[in-house]
């Protein structure tokens, strides 16, 4: 079967092709996003002034390194439980009414 739709592969738990760019692609996309975030800084654009700029350098660092050195599947599955917990926290739903028989 050549035609077969995205399979699941050996251990892995996420559907799709591998996403590994080349170590010379990364460098390219570290430099990059770290030259927008300084001139985006630099700038004086009002939300990236002071501590939240550096909290979002930090962070975007954070994730460049993570899926770096562990693979963007892995960093898309943690962003994707991140986001998970965001719009469905944790413990009981309010918009939930328990069935009355």
């Amino acid at each position: 079967m050549d035609d077969e739709p995205l399979l699941l592969s050996k251990g892995r738990k996420t559907i799709g092709p591998k996403l590994n760019a080349p170590k010379n692609d990364w460098e390219f996309v570290i430099a990059i996003s770290l030259l927008t975030f300084f001139l985006l800084w630099k700038s004086g654009v009002p939300w990236f002034r002071g501590a939240v700029g550096y909290v979002l350098i930090a962070c975007w660092i954070a994730t460049v390194c993570y899926t770096r050195f562990l693979g963007i599947g892995y960093a898309f599955r943690f962003i994707n439980r991140i986001a998970e917990r965001i719009v469905n926290p944790p413990g009981p739903n309010p918009d939930d009414k328990p069935e009355s028989s």
